[in-house]
């Protein structure tokens, strides 16, 4: 547009328009930053807990993991077992039996099948306790690196929003889950 096409009142209001979308422009190219990492800004929703949240078959039990088990026909008893650091469990009159290690749609058979060589004409329902804690490290380019005890159903993107999140050095996209050293998987979040 040019001036002589627009009185001195058009001309000016078009002028302050035009100022207002280069402020703009200008204010977004300064706000530019890296994609991903204000997530890790974000608070964290502590309305919900990792460790009283129902398990699927597969779950497989440690030391740690609470278990009720309920019993009812001849005998009716509630037992609330703990696995030890051993990984196993104490029932009386039964003794030990080791679960750590053994998927949770197993561990019904395996104390039903304990229990009868003391009992008979009973039924068995076991559920899920609190949930253990498992000690993770979280180390490299984080915001806070160190090690957090977090619940055995969470996931690496939990721990490192707990870590504070990666560094602006650090990367979302060349995560490594270690194991005894060993890479395990590597994780890249712009997937997720």
């Amino acid at each position: 547009i040019q001036r002589k096409q627009l009185s001195p009142a058009e001309w000016a209001a078009y002028r302050a328009e035009q100022e207002e979308k280069e402020k703009e422009q200008e204010a977004k190219k300064q706000k530019v930053s890296q994609f991903g990492y204000d997530i890790f800004k974000q608070p964290f929703n502590t309305s919900f807990s990792l460790t009283d949240i129902p398990v699927g078959p597969d779950y497989k039990l440690g030391p740690g993991d609470n278990l009720i088990v309920r019993l009812w026909g001849k005998i009716e008893e509630k037992l609330e077992l703990t696995v030890d650091n051993s990984g196993k469990v104490y029932i009386a009159k039964v003794g030990h039996i080791y679960l750590a290690g053994e998927k949770f749609g197993n561990v019904k058979k395996i104390i039903k099948k304990e229990l009868q060589k003391h009992y008979v004409n009973f039924e068995v329902s076991i559920t899920m306790g609190e949930l253990r804690t498992i000690k993770v490290f979280v180390l490299g380019d984080v915001q806070r690196p160190g090690g957090y005890d977090v619940s055995s159903l969470s996931t690496a993107f939990l721990a490192l929003y707990t870590a504070g999140g990666p560094k602006k050095i650090g990367s979302l996209r060349n995560i490594k889950l270690k194991r005894n050293g060993k890479t395990v998987k590597t994780i890249d979040l712009y997937q997720y």
